[in-house]
């Protein structure tokens, strides 16, 4: 594995695989408590892409060994490419905050990319819109969970 990015269908050269290592580790450099991994397969046409997925996330040994249950903040993208298709999945401990719809949206919205064989720019797509997502999320949560107030007066701005 390279930078986060586990090419078994070598669908990136060596150019693009550098610039999504880049990429991944600039979404790491926002987000340090989280993993992001990028892998590519081919499987059995059959079966649905969302329970392969579910497997590569929990049996691939992408996770650090700390990072269990609701702890894991990890999140996977597997491109198939026989399929032009991608599926995203997140750990335990984003579940909550990530809804599966979002992350969806963000796979449809670099779909015309992968089927056009474009995986870097589904990539650069699927990464920017998941930051995006990420970076909302982090600044609606206190208001959600009632906690403004408290944020407030803990980071109040003479105490800096």
């Amino acid at each position: 594995m390279f930078g986060g990015v586990s090419d078994g269908c070598q669908l990136f050269n060596k150019a693009e695989t550098k610039k999504l290592a880049k990429l991944i580790q600039a979404y790491q450099n926002n987000f340090p408590q989280s993993r992001f991994h990028v892998v590519t397969r081919t499987f059995d046409q059959k079966a649905d892409l969302s329970v392969i997925l579910f497997w590569v996330f929990n049996r691939a040994g992408l996770s650090e060994e700390s990072a269990k249950q609701g702890q894991n903040h990890d999140i996977v993208i597997l491109i198939e490419p026989h399929r032009q298709q991608a599926a995203m999945i997140v750990g335990y401990g984003l579940e909550p905050i990530l809804s599966q719809q979002a992350l969806d949206q963000i796979i449809e919205r670099s779909q015309p990319f992968l089927s056009s064989g474009d995986y870097l720019g589904g990539m650069e797509i699927a990464i920017a819109g998941l930051t995006e997502l990420l970076k909302s999320v982090s600044q609606e949560l206190p208001a959600s969970l009632g906690l403004e107030a408290e944020l407030a007066k803990d980071f109040a701005a003479d105490d800096f």
